[in-house]
């Protein structure tokens, strides 16, 4: 076995190692100014989150929460149509149709319709003469 003897130069050393803590304290700068650029980058974020709601608050809100339309034709007395499902206490339904050929008066002339469910249109004419067509519809509110 052989050993190795002499004098290790410290000053060589102590500049290496003097040299990789000043690197490494630049790096380190960096790393924290880059973490202060990401800092303020969220804040900004966070105050254009806060005025893009309080836009969103300023926007007109509509008070229909949904709209349904169809057009049914009543050959019979009565008749029924199937919507999705609404609140009636928050619903109106409107109906429009001119009297079918059969009509002997006014009675039996103009159609009626009632919404008798959140779900069905209930249709009602005085006579089974001819067709009567309805274009009807459903207008639910907020």
């Amino acid at each position: 076995m052989s050993s190795v003897t002499g004098k290790v130069d410290l000053s060589s050393v102590n500049e290496g190692v003097t040299d990789l803590l000043n690197r490494l304290t630049v790096e380190r700068a960096v790393a924290l100014s880059a973490i202060d650029a990401m800092s303020g980058r969220v804040v900004d974020i966070k105050g254009k989150s806060q005025d893009i709601e309080n836009i969103v608050e300023l926007l007109p809100v509509s008070p229909i929460k949904s709209i349904q339309r169809g057009v049914k034709t009543l050959s019979g007395a009565t008749s029924t149509a199937t919507i999705s499902a609404v609140n009636t206490s928050k619903a109106m339904l409107s109906i429009s149709g001119g009297p079918d050929a059969g009509a002997s008066g006014v009675r039996d002339a103009i159609p009626t319709a009632q919404l008798t469910s959140g779900t069905e249109i209930s249709f009602r004419r005085g006579t089974t003469g001819g067709n009567a067509v309805i274009s009807w519809e459903v207008i639910e509110y907020v």
